[in-house]
């Protein structure tokens, strides 16, 4: 498991996580750590909070490009123990497993809104008279 980061093009400087063993092309940098020393998912965050910059740094104006040497050089204070770092992934990882969640939910809630409002406009559905305003 590895963080990724694209280095072409509209997606430049996007991050994601890898979950599968694989092979990628030019266009996909692995970040895998240098040292046992850093936690992968705590570097996938780091990224990703950093995406902001590493876009700031693509190079070239007919097709952006980023290029290894770039993320490479891309400079960032790590906490001092993979315990850490785990704990700070961890952390933000059920943050965005409740934010996906909860994302869900609202979608569920806006695809049952605009099924009942196209019942009730079409006359499917009537509202009981009792709830009626008068």
């Amino acid at each position: 498991n590895v963080p990724l980061v694209a280095m072409y093009g509209a997606t430049a400087g996007a991050v994601g996580w890898l979950t599968v063993e694989a092979t990628t092309n030019q266009a996909v940098l692995a970040c895998v750590p240098k040292s046992s020393a850093t936690d992968a998912r705590w570097l996938y965050w780091r990224l990703l909070f950093d995406s902001d910059r590493l876009i700031s740094a693509i190079q070239g104006s007919g097709q952006p490009n980023l290029n290894k040497g770039l993320v490479d050089r891309h400079a960032v204070d790590i906490p001092p123990t993979p315990d850490e770092q785990s704990e700070i992934a961890s952390i933000l990882d059920t943050a965005e497993a409740e934010v996906l969640a909860q994302r869900s939910y609202l979608q569920a809630l806006w695809s049952i809104k605009a099924g009942l409002t196209d019942d009730l406009l079409s006359g499917r559905v009537r509202v009981p008279a009792e709830l009626e305003m008068a």
